[in-house]
């Protein structure tokens, strides 16, 4: 996990805060795709809630995003090495 970091976790997503990201949601294809790449240890946490994009949807973490779109297919960008 993420120093200083909390998370909560629900049937059908879930809710990490920590004081500099604050309180988001992940859920869905967005959250699987996230929990399948080992979660905080890689992408970090979000940075803000699912948001629309042209053609698919989108969570912003501190070390990337990940994509998913309207196809079922999703794309992880990691901006950290």
């Amino acid at each position: 996990g993420v120093a200083g970091a909390r998370v909560s976790r629900f049937a059908r997503g879930d809710i990490y805060w920590s004081q500099a990201t604050g309180a988001h949601e992940i859920y869905g294809a967005i959250r699987a795709k996230y929990m399948e790449l080992g979660g905080p240890a890689v992408l970090g946490l979000p940075v803000n809630g699912e948001y629309g994009i042209p053609g698919g949807r989108r969570t912003d973490f501190q070390a990337g995003f990940i994509t998913w779109f309207y196809s079922g297919a999703t794309r992880v960008i990691i901006t950290r090495s």
